[in-house]
């Protein structure tokens, strides 16, 4: 399968491990827990999917201050969000002044060209600038219940700009919006994304529900 999409399945499981590890009593299943957790951050780093790092800083970043929040610990929270909020950032253009001096590994294959705003991974990034809006019109055209699932790469060239095809080959085609939310809009309108976003919505809040019944949180 496509790297980005077994991150995105990746980045559900990274969530059920962590909430099975907070939520097990035995030490047995904490660990089982802490296993899943590891191989999974592994198997989603080895995807290279950009995204997929993102959305697990996300994923930590919002998880870490809610248990900070939860616990009364202000303090703790406001902590919590400025490390993982700069942490990156200071990585990210420590990336691009080492750049600058030494010809890193930057290959497309090599974890570090992830990271690097220069060559192919800079131009992947301006198609994808480029791709959103043209998606989001496609959207506007049909918003409440999409074109169907899968046909985006059908639908998409009525939308194409010039300036997306200057920049991306002239024969090819996008088959995704490269954006989980546009993709959804596109293919299933309003009505899709609000069904998904509402089951995600009743896992989290059964999660909690039963968090709170077992004690585990207040």
């Amino acid at each position: 399968g496509h790297p980005n999409f077994l991150a995105q399945f990746l980045l559900l499981t990274v969530a059920a491990s962590v909430a099975f590890f907070f939520t097990s009593e035995s030490q047995r299943n904490k660990n089982i827990s802490l296993a899943l957790i590891f191989i999974e951050v592994v198997a989603l780093t080895l995807t290279l999917s950009r995204a997929g790092f993102l959305g697990l800083w996300i994923f930590f970043l919002c998880f870490f201050l809610g248990v900070a929040w939860i616990s009364k610990s202000r303090v703790t929270a406001l902590a919590t969000g400025i490390v993982f909020i700069f942490t990156p950032l200071l990585l990210a253009v420590s990336l691009q002044v080492a750049q600058s001096f030494v010809d890193l590994k930057t290959e497309p294959s090599s974890f570090l060209s992830r990271f690097a705003v220069t060559g192919e991974s800079f131009r992947s990034i301006k198609s994808r600038l480029l791709l959103w809006p043209d998606a989001f019109d496609a959207f506007t055209d049909r918003p409440l219940l999409g074109y169907g699932p899968e046909t985006f790469q059908l639908v998409f060239p009525r939308y194409q700009s010039a300036e997306l095809l200057r920049e991306e080959f002239y024969t090819g085609f996008a088959d995704r919006a490269h954006n989980f939310v546009l993709d959804m809009l596109v293919s299933s309108g309003i009505f899709g994304l609000l069904a998904y976003c509402s089951l995600l919505a009743l896992v989290v809040k059964h999660g909690v529900q039963r968090a709170r019944a077992t004690g585990d949180i207040p």
